[in-house]
Parts: C-alpha cells; structure tokens; sequence
C-alpha cells in the first residue's frame, strides 16, 4: 500500500487550521524531487488524501511496481507526469533560456533536462500554482533553479529565506535563515519586505507585522559598523514602507521583552512587541531559529523562500513527510488560493 507505515497522525493547532483552510480551496503543486523517495510518496498520499491538494505533479521516469507508478495507479486524476502534461516541456525551456541569452547550447541542453528548472517552468507558465523542491538537491540549486525560471518579484532584487516560528500563542518570522549570508542595507530591506508578506499571509487573529531590524545594539548605544549597518537598513525601510510599523536597530531583548522595550527603547512602537524579526546575517538568523526550535520549544516551519515572483519553496534535504505536507499547505497560502487567519 502506498505511503504504508507513513500515514500522519492528525494535525494539531496552527497546522489545523492551515490544512482547514487550504483544503477549501485544493490547488496544484509541482514536486520535481525524486518522486521514488518514500518521503516524496508518503506526502502525495497525505495531501490528495485530505484534500490538500487537487492536483500534485511528478517528475521521472515510470518504473512498473514503483512508487511514481503505484501513485499514477491509485490517483490518476490527481497526480500528472509533467513529460505528459507538457509533451514539449524540455523545447519550450531551452528556448526560453535561448532567449535570456546567458547560456550556451551545452547549459541549455542540460537545464532544459533538468526537473527544477521544469518545475519552474510549469509555474511561470501557468501549470501549476505552486513548486516545491530540495529533498534530493541542495538549497543553492533550487535557488538557481527559481531564478532562472519566475525570476524576481518586482522591485525586489533579493531572494532570502524566512521561518515562521510558532509557540502558540506566539508566532513570528524570522530572517534571513537561509540565503544571503551578509546582507547589505539594501538587501536587508527586501528581506524585511517580503517578510512582512510571508507574516501576512497568516494574518494572525489581524495582528500587525512590527519589524525589529536585530543587532548587538538598541538605539545607538554601541558605535561600531554591525550596528550602523542594521540602523541604515532600518531608516531605508523606514522611508521605504513607511506603513509597516518598524524600528531598528534592536536588541532582542528589546525587540521581545516589554519591560525590557521600555528601559531600553521607551516610546518604540516596535519594542516589546516585535514578530517580524530581520538578522544581521546567516549565522545569527539561522542560529536563532534552530536555538528557539530545540531548546525554547518553538515550532519552525520553513525554509520559505521569499522573493520570487512566483510560489517556488525549498525543502531541507532532511525533511519528514509531515515537513512536505506542511510545506506544501504553505505554499497554497502563499499563492493565494486561500486566505486564513490561522494564528491561534
């Protein structure tokens, strides 16, 4: 039996109300891992068996007894191969990149094979609503991947990578925890736009994005170059989004802490009661949410790449079913298929 041994218990709090929402409105997602993975198959039988999706499409080549096979068997309205979706899938990419003019005919003949690329193509082209990738590859090519194919929402030229942090009632993104390893001023900026959206798209009970650009810092009260550099970033946002509530550069103490905020920040908007929370950089980002995951019992449900024109997510090579699962509701939310507020 498919997904045998791999069946999910039921969901519990904000994935709940996640799957509650995206199950009104089901959309269809590209999956171009190894789709003979069990975790690959395990997770396409959750999503068309509670109605998370209506469509999921696969990648490869049909093995009979396999798993892409006995998928195609049990669900063959539901799950598509895109060499059969779109005969001419491989064609249409290479000249598309032909026309980007930045690869020579060996790339092309390579990319044009290549099921990320695919997948991306299939997005940008309307097959599907949203991609979803990276247990097979590393992060680095599902961004090449995206970038070549749905490319860059407008007006932001920086793709980052966001978890949302969830310790109900309490939820937060944090940024950047999986791209740019030293953003600058203006990188960070993009970084905290599209992190906003990303909190947005939960809407959490109507609560409102407050934006704490993160440093060692609160207010100036350290002079060094780190510091100048997050309170630079947080003017430019400031005069950029002047809508979003926003302060910087913070301490996170400040950021979190209200009787902290108002020592150490009095008459912020933003201390004390921060939840979307820009980084100085990959280390700090990327520790945070692994710290407030494993020792302060945080849930973090990401990688989710942000900046893309298109809904095209990664996948941390070690994800679980219920990572994919979870993943791919996200991306339903963030194409716009449904809107919820889910926070609890």
């Amino acid at each position: 039996m498919i997904g045998e041994g791999q069946i999910m218990e039921a969901f519990q709090g904000i994935e709940q109300k996640i799957a509650e929402y995206v199950s009104r409105a089901p959309g269809v997602i590209a999956l171009p891992d190894d789709a003979e993975d069990s975790r690959m198959t395990g997770a396409v039988v959750e999503l068309l068996r509670r109605s998370l999706m209506e469509t999921v499409i696969l990648f490869g080549s049909v093995r009979r007894g396999g798993g892409l096979w006995r998928l195609l068997q049990r669900y063959p309205s539901h799950v598509l191969l895109a060499e059969e979706l779109c005969p001419d899938m491989s064609a249409q990419l290479a000249e598309r990149l032909r026309l980007a003019a930045k690869y020579c005919e060996e790339q092309i003949a390579g990319i044009s094979c290549n099921p990320y690329w695919q997948a991306g193509w299939l997005l940008e082209s309307g097959h599907c609503h949203s991609a979803l990738a990276g247990l097979s590859v590393p992060t680095a090519e599902v961004i090449r991947a995206v970038l070549g194919t749905t490319g860059l929402a407008d007006g932001i030229r920086t793709l980052s990578g966001s978890f949302l942090m969830v310790r109900e009632p309490e939820l937060f993104v944090f940024a950047d925890c999986g791209v740019v390893v030293r953003p600058d001023p203006e990188q960070l900026v993009d970084i905290a736009r599209e992190s906003v959206r990303t909190f947005e798209m939960l809407n959490g009970e109507g609560k409102i994005p407050r934006v704490a650009f993160l440093s060692f810092s609160t207010k100036g009260s350290a002079r060094h170059p780190e510091a100048l550099r997050m309170q630079e970033a947080a003017r430019l946002f400031r005069k950029i989004c002047p809508e979003i509530c926003s302060d910087g550069e913070l301490q996170f103490d400040a950021a979190y802490s209200w009787d902290v905020g108002k020592r150490k920040a009095s008459g912020s908007a933003v201390a004390g009661r921060a939840n979307v929370l820009i980084f100085p950089d990959l280390n700090a980002g990327n520790l945070a949410y692994k710290i407030a995951e494993k020792l302060g019992g945080f849930s973090a449900y990401g990688p989710i790449l942000q900046g893309s024109r298109k809904v095209y997510s990664d996948l941390s090579r070690g994800a679980s079913v219920r990572d994919v699962v979870v993943a791919s509701m996200l991306n339903a939310l963030r194409s716009g298929l449904c809107s919820a507020e889910v926070a609890a």
